[in-house]
């Protein structure tokens, strides 16, 4: 069982769903060569709870790490002059977040701008 992905700087490119489904996966880094995650790269990797994303990311695809409600730690390396907004569709399908939380849009951070079609 896959628990642990360290994607090297080298690889610049994923696939759409490259890793979905990898339900013992729980330790994600992702090189500074990626610039964009595809749709669902790491979608219904369930116990994914720690992911660690290089500085160089520029877009993360909708549903690229659907229903991964097990993500509790996200790093994104960066220097000190610079701050990432992180904007992120909620994909709620009209139900109100509030009540009924839908990830990742519902993590309360403060840089995270959930995004919803009304």
């Amino acid at each position: 069982m896959l628990k642990e992905v360290i994607i090297p700087d080298s690889v610049e490119k994923l696939g759409e769903r490259a890793f979905y489904g990898c339900y013992g996966l729980s330790i994600l880094s992702i090189g500074s060569g990626i610039t964009y995650i595809p749709e669902e790269a790491f979608g219904e990797c369930n116990t994914l709870s720690f992911l660690y994303i290089a500085g160089d990311l520029e877009e993360i695809a909708y549903g690229a790490f659907s229903n991964n409600r097990s993500l509790l730690h996200i790093w994104i390396a960066m220097s000190e002059e610079e701050f990432a907004d992180i904007v992120i569709a909620s994909g709620n399908d009209g139900v109100n977040t509030d009540r009924f939380p839908c990830y990742p849009a519902s993590y309360d951070l403060d840089n995270i701008i959930s995004v919803a079609n009304l």
